[in-house]
Parts: structure tokens; sequence; C-alpha cells
């Protein structure tokens, strides 16, 4: 494998595994919500708003570079695989994969933003939730 293939999979796969850890961590607030104190949960809430504004930014980012490949597909056109072959244009091939690897990474961006949003929804359930009870009694 090349070096800048192997760099573009472990890019990827760094992507996903933050997303992974990122879901294991709300998965584990999400099971010791019962015996999780309210500020706790609160302290909890207002971290996931923080990450949620930061992922917004770098999703808004990645929105606008998705649309820009959108764009540049309506206007090009697409050359198939076995042309490629024929021309031997690396330059040509070596930049449409580049256009693909970020074109995945904007959209494990996307798939990272609706993990903290919804981080921020559980949080915030979880809040009202016990909320409810101590006010339950």
């Amino acid at each position: 494998m090349t070096e800048k293939m192997k760099n573009s999979c472990d890019r990827l796969k760094n992507e996903i595994n933050h997303i992974e850890d990122h879901l294991s961590q709300v998965s584990n607030q999400v099971k010791s919500a019962a015996e999780t104190e309210l500020k706790i949960l609160d302290a909890n809430l207002d971290n996931a708003r923080q990450k949620l504004e930061v992922k917004q930014e770098q999703a808004s980012d990645a929105v606008q570079r998705i649309k820009e490949i959108i764009k540049d597909k309506k206007n090009d056109v697409i050359t198939k695989v076995e042309d490629w072959k024929l021309d031997h244009d690396i330059e040509k091939i070596e930049k449409q994969a580049d256009k693909k690897e970020q074109q995945a990474m904007d959209a494990i961006m996307l798939a990272a933003l609706s993990c903290v949003e919804a981080e921020v929804a559980i949080a915030d359930a979880l809040k009202a939730r016990k909320l409810a009870m101590e006010v339950a009694g």
C-alpha cells in the first residue's frame, strides 16, 4: 500500500474511532444517569452544548465542501475509470481521489455532528428526567 493510501485510510479510521469513542462515553452517561446528581447532568448538558457549537462550525465547512463537490459533479463530465486507464492521466486520478477522500471525511464530520447533537438531546433528557424525579420526590 502506498504511503498516501495508508495515510488516507489512517485518517478515516481515526475519525471513525473518535466517533465510536464518543458514542461509548455517551452510552456510559446514559447507563449511570439514574445515580448521577442533577448538577453533574447539568454540567454534562453544558459540555455537550459546547461540543455541539464546535461541531456545527466544522460541519458548516463540510457542508460547503460537499456543495462544491456536487456543483463540480454537475459542471464536469465524470470520466469513467476505463477512460482514466487509457489516458494515464495520473494527476486527474489523484485529484479525483483527493476529492473522494475529502467527501468521505466531510460525511464523517456530519456523522460526528449528529452524534454530538444526540449527546445534547440525551443530556437534556436525562437532566429533565432527573429533575422530574427529584420534584416528584
